[in-house]
């Protein structure tokens, strides 16, 4: 199995962080999600695979290595995360 480069990867989110939401993606963008199952490149630099079809997103979330928890190895961060230490522990 051949891996592409990084910088062969689409970048996730197509333009960067702070574009509106609710403007669709232009027809060049989408056809670069075209699968229902891509594989793209953060801007962390990090992968992570792009879900877009309804069923596959339902299995995705069933899976039980599927997690939220943003401190777990390899969860996709589109910024870079810095712990706060000792902040929920008052809690």
């Amino acid at each position: 199995m051949t891996v592409a480069p990084l910088t062969d990867l689409p970048l996730w989110p197509p333009t960067n962080l702070d574009r509106d939401p609710l403007v669709p993606l232009d027809a060049g963008e989408r056809r670069r999600f075209a699968g229902p199952v891509t594989r793209v490149r953060l801007p962390t630099d990090a992968t992570a695979w792009l879900v877009t079809r309804h069923a596959d997103v339902r299995q995705m979330l069933r899976h039980p290595g599927f997690s939220a928890d943003l401190t777990r190895p390899g969860f996709p961060l589109l910024r870079k995360y810095e712990p706060v230490q000792g902040l929920l522990a008052r809690w």
